[in-house]
């Protein structure tokens, strides 16, 4: 969220935020002040917009509002939709390379058998050598 919170600075914001935290307006003031170790006279300050408040303390009430919440969630769910398609693309890449694997394994079984019509030894270097690898696009 580095893109998002550089634009978080500021009394707007951080009045914005504080009204939106999910606390009891009576108690709100003492319980913001406490949660960020200053002084209830700071945090009316900077509501009031007589003192600019802290870049810190501004991300800090953001994301403890219903605001930063909503974001961090939302974040959340496009990461992890993100997630579940790398890893189902991951599954289709991998059951096309088993595909192939199937492919060479009878492959190799079809030259084996062939060569014991022609008294090729099993063990001859020809099954051996490396060959260059299918590509998988």
């Amino acid at each position: 969220m580095k893109f998002f919170a550089e634009r978080l600075a500021g009394s707007d914001f951080f009045r914005r935020a504080f009204e939106a935290l999910p606390l009891p307006s009576t108690t709100r003031i003492e319980d913001v002040a406490g949660f960020l170790d200053v002084s209830p006279a700071s945090i009316r300050a900077w509501i009031t917009g007589k003192r600019e408040p802290p870049r810190a303390a501004v991300i800090a009430i953001w994301h403890e509002s219903h605001l930063g919440r909503a974001v961090t969630s939302a974040h959340s769910e496009y990461g992890e939709t993100l997630a579940r398609n790398y890893a189902a693309s991951c599954e289709r890449e991998m059951e096309r390379m088993r595909s192939t694997i199937e492919a060479l394994r009878l492959e190799l079984a079809a030259v084996k058998q062939a060569s014991t019509a022609r008294d090729i030894p099993m063990n001859d270097p020809v099954f051996d050598s490396p060959r260059r690898p299918p590509s998988f696009r």
